[in-house]
């Protein structure tokens, strides 16, 4: 991420709240703004001010924090941790999976649960054809 270098190099960072940025820098590395004109507006003019008043922080203690933040073995366990809490989601059936799909719109819904369904159903054959 462009924003993690910026830290790292002890740049100040604005940005949204959204899509999974507070996730990857924490809420004291970064000015973290609504998604709207406005609100970045104001977190610019935060982050200016404090360059003006001299209010930004050690670029080599940021640097640090990264480099713990972001090593492999940090890495590694927040992605276990992921991958373990999809693991426990609870399995849902075809049928809901297709009701989900097929709400997503009057022309792709339909499309994607016909692909679907061909597909399962070429398995199907495949299974019988070849056990």
């Amino acid at each position: 991420f462009a924003m993690c270098e910026a830290v790292s190099c002890g740049l100040q960072v604005v940005s949204t709240n959204v899509g999974g940025i507070p996730e990857v820098l924490p809420s004291d590395m970064v000015e973290l703004c609504q998604p709207n004109v406005e609100a970045l507006c104001t977190g610019l003019d935060t982050c200016i001010q404090n360059v003006r008043d001299n209010n930004i922080p050690d670029p080599w203690e940021y640097h640090r924090k990264m480099e713990e933040f972001y090593n492999w073995h940090n890495i590694a366990e927040r992605t276990e941790i992921v991958y373990n809490s999809a693991r426990n989601l609870p399995v849902r059936s075809k049928a809901d999976l297709l009701v989900t799909v097929y709400a997503l719109g009057p022309v792709i819904g339909k499309l994607v649960v016909i692909m679907y369904s061909l597909s399962m159903a070429l398995l199907w054959i495949c299974g019988i054809i070849w056990p």
